[in-house]
């Protein structure tokens, strides 16, 4: 197979994607042996290791979360801050990780 024909393969087998498992099994059978030599991931979004990490703004810390998308997610603990009421989070809390790093900010009003 030709690199044209390999690129052309690589577009089809792109289209037709439902796991990373099915890219690698639709690449052999159009004779790539390595769905990698065409450009095909075969890493799915559940294996990699994603933060949802937390900004107090001078508050106390609270520990940023790493889990794998799908994984159930622990609520935070609320932060204090001398002089200020935590009134919540700058984005709601997912209740399981999503599939992308997150960055949430506590938000805070003067006592």
């Amino acid at each position: 197979m030709n690199m044209k024909d390999k690129r052309l393969a690589a577009a089809a087998i792109a289209a037709l994607l439902v796991t990373s498992a099915s890219a690698a099994a639709s690449a052999e059978s159009v004779g790539v042996a390595d769905a990698a030599e065409i450009g095909i991931v075969t890493e799915t979004p559940d294996e990699r290791e994603y933060m949802i990490f937390f900004f107090t703004d001078g508050g106390t810390e609270v520990a940023d979360i790493i889990g794998r998308c799908g994984d159930p997610v622990p609520f935070p603990e609320e932060p204090v801050k001398e002089g200020y009421i935590f009134v919540g989070w700058s984005k709601p809390i997912p209740s399981e990780m999503p599939a992308h790093d997150m960055c949430i900010n506590a938000v805070w009003i003067k006592a």
